[in-house]
């Protein structure tokens, strides 16, 4: 699901993980069905961003790097 008034691309990396761990505090506190799937909602948009961008981080990390992964060392002629 989505919520379009969660903007998660202007939250910091360190706001995100300090939101999901309150939230995640937050979604077994409440007994309210409706509010915890409203929580879940956000909590996966939360880790959604933070997956996106550490995987956007490895990318850039390995670019610089020059590793090329296994495609150089196989070579089948």
């Amino acid at each position: 699901m989505f919520n379009p008034l969660i903007n998660v691309s202007s939250i910091s990396l360190s706001e995100l993980e300090t939101g999901t761990i309150d939230l995640q505090r937050k979604y077994f506190q409440t007994h309210n069905p409706i509010l915890k799937q409203q929580i879940a909602v956000v909590i996966d948009m939360y880790k959604e961003e933070l997956y996106n961008r550490r995987a956007e981080e490895a990318e850039k990390q390995r670019q610089q790097s020059g590793i090329e992964g296994l495609d150089t060392l196989i070579n089948i002629n």
